[in-house]
Formats: structure tokens, C-alpha cells, sequence
């Protein structure tokens, strides 16, 4: 999916007073956390060049999509 800035946040739901947040989802956060503090050492090592904007992106770690957490994301590039 990709996101025009004249598009609305993505949510999920009905109407106006039912949306519901699909990125980072509460629910989902002691598990994103838990995943960044125990990360493969090719995790570290591909998060070493990706942080700080170094390839001219910003990255995140663990991040949640809906049900999934994706070990990287760039919010510029969804």
C-alpha cells in the first residue's frame, strides 16, 4: 500500500468513532521491545548501517503493522 500525502492515516474500522490504529499497536509493545533487546548479530549488523539516516532514509526497529511486527521500516518508503 502506498500513501499519498492527501491520503488519511491508515486505520482500519468502520466509522468515525470505531477507527482503530494498525501501526504500533499497544498491545504488541512489550513483544517489540523484547525483540530489540535480543536481536541476531545479522540483525545488528544490517540496524548498525541502517540507523541514523546513513543510506538517506530514516529506519525503524520492530516496528508493528497490524498483527506483525516487521524487523524494518521505512516510513518514507512504506
Amino acid at each position: 500500500m502506498v500513501l499519498t500525502p492527501t491520503q488519511p492515516p491508515p486505520y482500519q474500522g468502520g466509522g468515525e468513532n470505531t477507527m482503530t490504529k494498525i501501526f504500533n499497536v499497544i498491545k504488541l509493545k512489550d513483544r517489540r521491545i523484547s525483540l530489540r533487546n535480543n536481536q541476531t548479530p545479522h540483525e545488528v549488523l544490517l540496524w548498525a548501517r541502517l540507523r541514523r539516516e546513513q543510506l538517506g532514509f530514516k529506519f525503524r526497529r520492530q516496528h508493528s503493522i497490524g498483527g506483525y511486527i516487521v524487523d524494518f521500516y521505512c516510513p518514507e518508503k512504506n
